[in-house]
C-alpha cells in the first residue's frame, strides 16, 4: 500500500504539511487551528460493495447520504458508515486524518462539485496530527479526481 507522504513525494507538486495536536473533528481544527474553515475539506469513509467509498467535501457542508449512495454506484441501504477500526487496519490512518487519496486498489474518492470552487485546500494526510495544504488544482491531477454532487444543497 503507498502512503499519502509518498504519492505527495512522487508528484512533483508544490504543498505543506502543517504539525499540530491530534484533531478529530471540524470544531476540533476550528477551535485549535489557525486553518480557514472556508478552505478545510473532510474525507468520509464508507463501505460499499467489497471496497471503499470516499467522498470529499468542503468541511461545513453535509453529505446527501441518497447522492453517496448513486456516486458509489449501490443501493442506499448498501452504502454504511466504515468502522473506524476496520479502515485504520486497512489503511493505517487515524480518524480525524482521513484523506481524499486511494491509497488502495478497493478504494474510490469522490470529490463533491462545490470544492471545485476552492483555489487552496486544508484536509486530511492520514494522522490526525498532521494536515495537508495543497492547491485544489494539483490535488486533482495527483489523485485523478472524479467529481459528483455531493452535498446537500
Amino acid at each position: 500500500m503507498t502512503s499519502v507522504l509518498d504519492i505527495l513525494a512522487r508528484g512533483g507538486v508544490p504543498y505543506r504539511l502543517h504539525q499540530h495536536q491530534p484533531l478529530v473533528s471540524v470544531d476540533d481544527y476550528t477551535g485549535n487551528t489557525q486553518f480557514p474553515v472556508e478552505r478545510m475539506i473532510k474525507t468520509l469513509c464508507f463501505g460499499a460493495g467489497s471496497g471503499w467509498f470516499l467522498p470529499v467535501l468542503r468541511a461545513l457542508d453535509r453529505l446527501d447520504y441518497a447522492a453517496a449512495a448513486r456516486a458509489a454506484g449501490v443501493r442506499r441501504p448498501d452504502l454504511r458508515l466504515a468502522d473506524t477500526t476496520a479502515f485504520g487496519n486497512a489503511t493505517g490512518w487515524q480518524p480525524g486524518g482521513y484523506a481524499p487519496f486511494a491509497v488502495r486498489a478497493d478504494m474510490r474518492v469522490v470529490f463533491d462539485l462545490r470544492v471545485l470552487t476552492l483555489p487552496i485546500v486544508f484536509c486530511g494526510s492520514g494522522r490526525a496530527d498532521l494536515t495537508l495544504e495543497i492547491a485544489t488544482a494539483d490535488l486533482f491531477a495527483l489523485v485523478q479526481a472524479e467529481f459528483a454532487q455531493l452535498a446537500k444543497p
